[in-house]
């Protein structure tokens, strides 16, 4: 498990550099840290504001979701220390790790299946993604940039949930006999988590996502302005966009490099120069990252975390999070 773990540290760290190096022959980088020494602070409130309420609505979507792939009622309290633990495993570790450390929290603190918490988080992660594209197509149409690619993306998304929508209950009721009787436990529920989200949980998750990514937008704008760049909010959206994406690749910690290279690859779309928009990245990626994980620091010595590697037969893969089973 370790040399695993050592694996994607090593891929992680290889791709940041990768999208580091390649930022810097496209972007006049004397210019860009030129421009991040203009910054207005004034204007990095706002992020700030946006950042508590994305936080109070994604833990409400989350609460949601866990209450129907369980079929157990979970406040929306009960999961916020437990998400910004995640946003902070995220921000320390590649590979998204903080997915699995939440998920396995709110498994052992909630006494809920490991395999239905696992399924809301993967019904959120492709909720998510299915509210960012809405938004970025909206975006580059609006700046009458939309191609074959995009629309083949989305096509290519819907065709998705159409699979997680409908052939998870059927996979459910057909897993082979021979599996050990403890993943058949594991895999029923993560499967029978995913069934039981139907139609209208869905559009109730992907009417949050899309609320919850505009925060995004409005953290991007303010950015913007604190560094005197004056953008559409079009063209203000499809950097933010392209900064969400980037962080789907695997990469070093806090994704560093693919976050601004996404933002930069996307983000030029909307015809802004290169220079400004890794600024806006930057500035925005700082700002939107270092608070939420210092307060998921807090939150995991809050409930006393100690970040351990499972056991070979624990209910999740890779590294994760343990905790008291006190009610904190």
């Amino acid at each position: 498990m370790k040399v695993r773990l050592g694996v994607r540290l090593a891929v992680g760290f290889a791709i940041s550099v990768g999208a580091v190096l390649l930022l810097v022959r496209v972007v006049d980088v004397p210019a860009t840290v030129a421009l991040l020494g203009s910054i207005d602070p004034v204007w990095l409130a706002l992020p700030l504001v946006a950042l508590g309420v994305q936080l109070v609505i994604r833990a409400w979507r989350w609460a949601f979701l866990l209450t129907v792939a369980s079929a157990t009622t979970v406040p929306t309290r009960r999961v916020v220390a437990p998400l910004t633990v995640g946003y902070f495993v995220n921000a320390v570790l590649p590979a998204r790790l903080g997915e699995v450390a939440r998920a396995v929290l709110v498994a052992r603190r909630e006494h809920l299946p490991i395999g239905s918490v696992a399924a809301s988080v993967v019904v959120e992660r492709v909720v998510d993604l299915a509210a960012l594209l809405l938004i970025g197509l909206l975006a580059t149409a609006a700046l009458g940039a939309v191609g074959w690619p995009a629309l083949a993306l989305a096509g290519g998304l819907i065709v998705g949930l159409g699979v997680v929508v409908y052939v998870a209950p059927l996979i459910a009721d057909r897993l082979p006999r021979r599996l050990p009787e403890r993943a058949r436990i594991v895999i029923g529920h993560f499967l029978g988590g995913i069934a039981a989200v139907d139609r209208r949980a869905f559009a109730g998750a992907l009417l949050l996502s899309a609320v919850a990514w505009l925060g995004d937008v409005t953290t991007f704008w303010a950015c913007a302005r604190a560094l005197g760049v004056d953008l559409g909010l079009p063209a203000v959206a499809t950097i933010a966009v392209g900064a969400a994406l980037g962080t789907a690749l695997p990469a070093a910690s806090g994704y560093l490099g693919t976050y601004e290279l996404g933002a930069v690859a996307i983000g030029s779309i909307a015809g802004t120069n290169p220079d400004s928009i890794l600024a806006i990245a930057v500035l925005a990626h700082v700002v939107a990252v270092v608070p939420i994980a210092l307060v998921g620091m807090v939150s995991a010595v809050r409930l006393g975390v100690r970040f351990t590697m499972p056991a070979a037969d624990d209910d999740a893969a890779g590294a994760t999070a343990t905790a008291d089973a006190r009610r904190a």
